[in-house]
């Protein structure tokens, strides 16, 4: 997950597809990265996540070595952001490889289902499970690990305390309260936490996953930046607020912002504009919300894109409405993007409607 620091504050978020500035968990470290505690299990970037000196069974020893290699990959780039601080090639680099992680990732849950511990050892299963908790670019596959990682606790095959996490990872994404008191901020060295379900039975529900207790409950006030999506300033929205509390206003309205169901916001460089996808896979439109204007507003013409891709192609797109719902913007100004669709990636320009493939992957960067 892409981080930006905020000086003198720390604070994970995970709500909604939320890339947040003040980004812990249950173990801060002094920089306020977040990686892997071998010993707790906890996330707290900078610290080298594959080592786990206790023997295990491993009945697939190619998936634990992949596994190791891709946190590795994970591990060695924030340990440079943490020495060396968050420059725009070094998060750009954060930024890659989490989503080069995620996109080997899939087709290894569907070849393998979760890597439970008998089949990888601990170590590669904390491995996958440090993979899920970075993949907060695909709210998706982190539901599915989740799901999966459900499954094999339930065999005695995952870590309780990985559960306990990603649980909280997945729910504070989704603007719910966390079960276990997992994700919070530090301001001051003071432990501020997203709000927690039923909290007169959180030590009860944090001693059954082998977390330590929660000690003085402090949740986060309303005065804390909250970067939803890329991690870019907000213009302040009320009189006399700074842009840190304008922030955290948006977030708290963010429900507001859209009637009618659930939806995965994503926010855009203006710092209060965002786009969602609605009714995938059959008909799927892409909207782009306004709040200052109150406008929400078609952001890509399918039928025009659709033409566009089936020349390219000489195949027309399933389905009849956008073949895809999640895209990413390929520079800063918002002029591009790019998709998959029928397992191609594609760059299209949001002005012309120019379309090309996407390049492929060097073999050292799948490697």
């Amino acid at each position: 997950m892409s981080a930006l620091t905020a000086r003198g504050i720390v604070l994970l978020v995970t709500g909604i597809v939320v890339s947040s500035p003040l980004a812990h968990a249950d173990q801060p470290t002094e920089s306020g990265r977040e990686a892997m505690s071998a010993s707790t299990g906890s996330q707290v970037r900078g610290s080298r996540a594959a080592s786990d000196g206790e023997a295990s069974p491993r009945s697939h020893p190619a998936l634990r070595s992949e596994l190791l290699a891709m946190v590795e990959r994970d591990q060695t780039v924030r340990g440079r952001i943490n020495a060396e601080g968050e420059t725009p090639e070094l998060l750009e680099e954060e930024s890659r490889i989490d989503w080069r992680n995620t996109a080997r990732m899939k087709p290894i849950l569907d070849e393998f289902g979760w890597p439970t511990q008998s089949m990888v050892g601990k170590d590669g299963a904390r491995a996958a499970w440090l993979l899920a908790m970075h993949a907060d670019h695909d709210t998706k596959f982190q539901r599915r690990c989740l799901k999966l990682m459900k499954s094999a606790l339930e065999r005695g095959e995952a870590s309780a305390l990985h559960m306990a996490y990603l649980t909280d990872r997945v729910r504070t994404r989704e603007g719910k309260p966390q079960v276990y008191g997992t994700q919070y901020g530090v301001i001051d060295g003071v432990r501020r936490y997203f709000p927690i379900e039923d909290l007169n039975q959180v030590e009860k529900r944090r001693a059954e996953v082998g977390l330590p207790p929660l000690g003085e409950y402090r949740e986060l006030p309303k005065s804390l930046v909250i970067t939803m999506g890329k991690p870019r300033p907000a213009p302040a929205q009320r009189g006399g607020q700074s842009e840190r509390e304008a922030m955290y206003y948006r977030y708290l309205e963010f429900a507001s912002l859209v009637k009618g169901g659930s939806i995965e916001p994503h926010w855009m460089a203006d710092g209060s504009s965002f786009w969602y996808a609605d009714g995938a896979p059959e008909n799927t439109v892409i909207y782009k919300v306004d709040p200052k204007a109150n406008t929400k507003t078609l952001m890509f013409d399918a039928a025009r894109l659709r033409q566009v891709l089936t020349a390219l192609r000489r195949h027309e797109p399933p389905h009849l409405g956008l073949p895809f719902s999640e895209f990413t913007f390929v520079d800063e100004n918002e002029h591009a993007v790019k998709f998959a669709a029928a397992g191609e990636q594609f760059v299209l320009r949001l002005d012309t409607y120019k379309i090309c493939r996407a390049p492929a992957l060097s073999e050292a960067e799948t490697n």
